[in-house]
């Protein structure tokens, strides 16, 4: 889910919290950039993986088992 608000400096920050990611956090000028970024992000879970680091590390059995 994406939150946008005003920064006291003018700009407009998006935080954007997608469940099994560390939340991302971007600021923008213009209010228009900031809903087009969280539009993008929202709407590709690739993007999303690549901005945000999985919190979860996934292991396969075989690795736990070595």
């Amino acid at each position: 889910m994406a939150y946008l608000r005003k920064l006291p400096s003018g700009n407009y920050q998006v935080q954007i919290r997608v469940q099994g990611l560390r939340p991302i956090s971007r600021s923008f000028s213009k209010k228009k950039d900031a809903q087009t970024f969280a539009k993008q992000v929202e709407g590709n879970a690739e993007l999303a993986h690549k901005l945000g680091q999985p919190v979860a590390i996934s292991i396969t059995f075989r690795e736990l088992a070595d």
